[in-house]
């Protein structure tokens, strides 16, 4: 559930770096969307598998056989959105350039398998794209500190 948040603030900071190339731009804009949608989808399964678990006396047989129905069942907007952040993230890579070439086709492998029953396996391979990315572009964002301006004598 957590890692949900971070993926948010990551698809942000991925779109503002891929804006930077005007042929990425209208992809990009799908970026934060993609990351969204697959954030409420884990987020929706987290509570429905966190409802089943905190009290399972307090349950009727009814109402836990409608729970463990929804969690092995509500899975459609994970993968919508895994795959909108995944084709999308490809398509402004491989337009803006602004990353290697390769992590574009990657982002396309994860894209479509997104979208199939191997999700579970491109999630597992998401957050290895997601953290390669993210050192990326922490290292080609250069220093963020700001530099110290030399002080004017008084007269």
């Amino acid at each position: 559930m957590f890692a949900s948040l971070f993926l948010v603030f990551f698809a942000g900071s991925l779109r503002g770096y891929l804006r930077r190339k005007p042929a990425a731009e209208a992809a990009s804009a799908l970026v934060p969307v993609g990351a969204a949608l697959l954030a409420v989808g884990l987020t929706v399964v987290s509570g429905i598998d966190y409802a089943l678990a905190d009290v399972p006396s307090h349950l009727g047989a009814g109402a836990a056989q409608a729970l463990n129905v929804l969690d092995n069942d509500v899975f459609f907007t994970v993968l919508v959105g895994g795959g909108v952040f995944g084709i999308a993230s490809a398509v402004a890579i491989l337009r803006g350039a602004t990353l290697p070439k390769w992590l574009g086709w990657v982002a396309v492998v994860l894209g479509i398998a997104m979208m199939t029953p191997a999700f579970w396996l491109a999630g597992i391979v998401l957050f290895v794209w997601v953290l390669i990315v993210s050192t990326l572009i922490y290292l080609r964002s250069g220093s963020t500190t700001a530099t110290p301006t030399p002080a004017v004598a008084e007269s």
